[in-house]
């Protein structure tokens, strides 16, 4: 059985051209891919974060990613209102695909379509949340939602992990009879910038515990030439995190080193990522990093940590892979720094072409298609993907 066209709603809580996180944005690059293959895309999201004056708030409108609705919400994490119109549509669609499993609008559309019995096929992605890392923070709401996950919900619907050890985390959470497909972040290339290479070592997200920059920050401090580079920390979060941050750099007597540029996003965040000579993912977790297909996608080498699904940087060497400590960031950046300009050049082009081969939503559009097909037909599998689940920290 083929589908000629699929039916799909995407409840989030925020959404392009909102820029108050990566799924906002890999949302946006996987639905306007389906609209524009001839599928039927629906996306229900809030008001948050959003400026640009030509949206419409409250009614359903016609993009370039299919019919969206920008629901004016008082508080993000009790969008009442946007949940009752989502539930007027759901007769017009085949599959929900919900993200984040601890926001309350996937609980709630989640809960609705169980209670109600319809036909909707659900997937669900988790981003990282099933992550012991992830889950230190906050955790007895989050274990209690997993639990009910677990309990009363889980049956019936697919789960999506980014890596093989994200599908680790949920069979370790969920129990193993769950059905859990595996598709990377993709994303829609940008253009190129043609942006002057700058002596820049950069740290781009959220500023928050988890993302091991104090790590970075350490490292760097280590380097015994640091000639003309500089570290760059851009990204806005945790304001507590944010001044310890600034505390340690100066207890490292580091201030003319190290930048903290705040939020930057669209074209000043691009041309960033490309005249960087670095960009390094510290991160204590990470269940996927779209940073660094947006820093690959400029040409720029990556040095991620090993807690996060990066081994490919080693594999096909557009960067390194390593653990977090400082010595061992310290010694990636270095080996980074030593190499020819012939050589550094070779690995520039190195990191443009994996991005544009396996990241690309444009050449893989048809993997998440061929996925809802398959849950609409009823021949989806579990995940390849079975790594022991000893392996997870």
């Amino acid at each position: 059985m083929s589908l000629e066209k699929i039916r799909i709603l995407f409840p989030i809580g925020t959404f392009y051209p909102a820029q108050l996180g990566g799924p906002g944005n890999t949302i946006y690059w996987l639905a306007k891919m389906l609209y524009q293959s001839g599928n039927e895309v629906y996306v229900g999201t809030t008001d948050k974060g959003i400026q640009d004056t030509s949206i419409q708030f409250n009614t359903w409108q016609l993009r370039d990613c299919g019919k969206v609705l920008y629901q004016q919400t008082k508080f993000l994490y009790a969008p009442v209102t946007l949940f009752l119109k989502l539930t007027r549509i759901l007769r017009k669609v085949d599959i929900v695909h919900l993200t984040n499993v601890f926001y309350p609008l996937s609980w709630m559309m989640a809960c609705w379509i169980k209670l109600t019995g319809s036909k909707t096929r659900i997937v669900w992605s988790v981003r990282g949340e099933f992550d012991d890392a992830a889950l230190q923070f906050s955790p007895v709401r989050k274990r209690l939602a997993i639990f009910l996950v677990k309990t009363f919900l889980k049956r019936g619907i697919t789960f999506h992990a980014t890596s093989a050890h994200e599908v680790a985390c949920i069979y370790k959470k969920l129990g193993t009879e769950v059905k859990v497909v595996q598709h990377p972040n993709y994303m829609l290339m940008p253009s190129k910038e043609d942006a002057e290479l700058t002596q820049t070592i950069l740290y781009l997200g959220r500023i928050h515990p988890i993302k091991g920059i104090d790590q970075l920050i350490r490292a760097f401090a280590l380097l015994k030439d640091k000639g003309a580079f500089g570290l760059t920390i851009a990204g806005e979060g945790d304001s507590v995190y944010t001044e310890d941050l600034k505390s340690l750099v100066r207890d490292l007597h580091l201030e003319d080193r190290v930048r903290f540029a705040g939020h930057v996003e669209k074209e000043e965040k691009q041309k960033l990522l490309a005249s960087s000579y670095m960009l390094v993912l510290p991160s204590h977790t990470e269940n996927f990093g779209n940073v660094v297909v947006e820093a690959l996608a400029q040409g720029t080498p990556v040095i991620a940590s090993k807690y996060t699904p990066w081994s490919i940087l080693e594999e096909v060497s557009p960067g390194t892979w390593v653990p977090n400590d400082p010595e061992s960031l310290h010694m990636a950046i270095q080996q980074l720094l030593d190499y020819s300009p012939e050589a550094y050049a070779g690995i520039r082009i190195k990191a443009y072409t994996l991005c544009s081969d396996h990241f690309s939503i444009e050449k893989n559009i048809s993997q998440w298609e061929m996925t809802y097909t398959q849950l609409l037909t009823g021949t989806i599998k579990k995940s390849a993907s079975y790594p022991s689940l000893k392996n997870i920290h």
